[in-house]
C-alpha cells in the first residue's frame, strides 16, 4: 500500500492526516503574517460618497496587506489609505510614518462586542515612510 503525501493529503477538502482525527489546515497566505498592534489612522470614501478617517489598532500585517477593525461602513472594494505609526524602537527614536494604499478584500461583521467590523486589506501602491517634524 503507497501512503499518499501530506501535500496530496491536503489539497483536498474535509482530508485527514494519516492516522489522526484532526483535520489539516492549509494556509492559503503566501506572505507571512505579524501580529504586530501598530496605531494608523485610515481614511477613504463610504459607498454614498462620503469621506471617513478613522484611527484604528492594525491586528496584523504583512508585505502585501493588514488587517484590522474599523467602525466606517465600507464594502469590498474601497480603497483606502493607511498612514502607519511605527515604533521608536525600529525608527532609532525618530517619528516615522508609512503611508501605504490599498483596497478592502474582505469585510466581517462586528462581532456583539464591538461595532467595528474586520477589515482585510491588500495594498496597492508603492509604500512611503514620512518623516514626522518635532513639534516646537
Amino acid at each position: 500500500m503507497i501512503k499518499k503525501s501530506i501535500v496530496e493529503t491536503a489539497g483536498k477538502a474535509g482530508k485527514r492526516f494519516a492516522g489522526s482525527s484532526v483535520p489539516l489546515k492549509i494556509a492559503r497566505r503566501k506572505e507571512w503574517r505579524f501580529t504586530l498592534p501598530l496605531a494608523a489612522a485610515v481614511t477613504g470614501q463610504l459607498p454614498r460618497g462620503g469621506k471617513f478617517r478613522e484611527e484604528v489598532k492594525i491586528r496584523d500585517i504583512s508585505s502585501t496587506g493588514a488587517y484590522f477593525g474599523l467602525e466606517a461602513n465600507i464594502i469590498v472594494g474601497s480603497r483606502l489609505n493607511l498612514n502607519i505609526i511605527l515604533p521608536a524602537q525600529v525608527t532609532e527614536g525618530k517619528k516615522v510614518h508609512l503611508k501605504i494604499e490599498g483596497a478592502t478584500v474582505r469585510v466581517e461583521k462586528p462581532r456583539k462586542t464591538s461595532k467595528k467590523q474586520g477589515v482585510a486589506v491588500r495594498f496597492t501602491k508603492d509604500y512611503c515612510f514620512v518623516r514626522v517634524p518635532k513639534r516646537a
